[in-house]
């Protein structure tokens, strides 16, 4: 049954962010809300990304390509509504060291622009506290929830790591990072074999 009221409430939208990611052309700098990142393997399916649900994944099962993406909750200074930033595996790497060295990343100021003009080039990010004596930061929002609303899913599928249930959807970026570098270099050990195995169709002695 709907709950009816005549006054709206001071989160309109529940759980609900929408996700930014960083634009090309210009700085993109905003304030980190949440604690520490989380993150999963992605698909990009049928029009949007898709958190990868192995081992009943649709992407997975029609051969589709995963990467990892990590999300966090920001925003751009007062007045500014909170979203969810999406970055990639490589681009986090300066948000681990500075998690790293000040044990949260809620405070963080980022600073980030995109090697050039293509929306999907890399990116350079630096990061630095906030003036905190200047600026009042949202609560913090619960990232699981947020994700779950975004994908609709319900939010048993979103465990976070350590806590049981179905096998974990959401990741810290220090649990994925030693899979994500085995994942590369099979891959790259697959390709040398391929390669090996051209050059001896080419040559039909078996020698390279």
């Amino acid at each position: 049954m709907p709950t009816w009221t005549n006054m709206p409430p001071d989160a309109p939208r529940g759980y609900g962010l929408p996700i930014r990611r960083v634009p090309p052309g210009k700085p993109f700098v905003c304030c980190i809300l949440s604690s520490d990142l989380i993150g999963t393997r992605t698909h990009y399916w049928h029009g949007r990304t898709r958190p990868c649900e192995t081992p009943d994944c649709g992407a997975c099962s029609e051969g589709m390509p995963w990467r990892w993406h990590a999300y966090m909750a920001a925003f751009e200074g007062m007045g500014h509504e909170p979203f969810l930033l999406e970055l990639t595996a490589k681009a986090t790497a300066p948000l681990v060291d500075y998690r790293n060295a000040y044990g949260t990343l809620r405070g963080c100021k980022l600073r980030a622009m995109r090697a050039n003009f293509a929306k999907n080039s890399r990116l350079i990010i630096e990061t630095s506290p906030a003036d905190l004596t200047k600026l009042t930061l949202p609560a913090e929002p619960d990232l699981h929830k947020v994700l779950a609303l975004l994908w609709d899913l319900p939010q048993s599928a979103l465990v976070p790591t350590g806590q049981g249930g179905r096998a974990t959807s959401t990741e810290t970026l220090s649990d994925v990072t030693a899979k994500v570098r085995a994942d590369d270099l099979n891959e790259l050990n697959a390709e040398i074999l391929l390669r090996r195995a051209a050059c001896t169709l080419q040559t039909g002695n078996g020698k390279e």
